[in-house]
């Protein structure tokens, strides 16, 4: 691809990711845009916007079971407690950890034979699909207030890791210039 400002074929490079991402009900939303720079003087050549969305309650109430078992004296919630459980009704936040930009080349072709074996074979070079992508940890913190477990009622805390990732072909970018 030609670069308007150095008016030059150059190579790309990885700008960073941007990402906003917010936790609301028991799901995480948002947006996270990669983008590819020209190597020579980073004005921005190709962009992609992943949009973003992850339930999060069956991660919320494992780490709600966890934290409740932390607790001095441990405390276990019955099936029948587990199910009025609401986790749509508990606060999240979400803090991103980390952002980054992947990328990756179709190396092998692989093609299933009518015997049913599969035949891998490599790629030439300049036949390689190029994807670029992002991935993304998220901590989330959920806060059950009054929640009924053990026969008691607690106001519990709990935090857990989310893994958001995604990739799209590098011809599927949008180019800017």
């Amino acid at each position: 691809m030609r670069c308007p400002d150095c008016n030059k074929f150059v190579s790309f490079e990885q700008g960073e990711p941007e990402a906003e991402l917010e936790a609301s009900g028991a799901s995480l939303t948002g947006t996270i845009r990669i983008v590819l720079t020209c190597q020579e003087c980073s004005t921005e050549l190709k962009e992609s916007t992943f949009d973003v969305e992850q339930d999060l309650q069956d991660d919320a109430e494992s780490a709600i079971i966890a934290a409740l078992s932390g607790l001095t004296p441990s405390v276990t919630a019955t099936d029948e407690e587990r199910q009025a459980w609401d986790a749509t009704e508990w606060d999240y936040e979400a803090e991103e950890e980390s952002t980054e930009m992947t990328d990756r080349r179709e190396t092998v072709s692989r093609k299933t034979l009518k015997s049913g074996k599969v035949v891998e074979r490599p790629i030439k070079f300049q036949y390689q699909k190029q994807f670029y992508g992002y991935e993304a940890q998220v901590k989330v913190t959920v806060t059950a207030a009054g929640l009924k477990a053990g026969g008691q009622t607690q106001d519990v805390t709990a935090d857990f890791t989310v893994i958001l990732s995604d990739e799209t072909q590098a011809s599927g970018m949008e180019e800017m210039v």
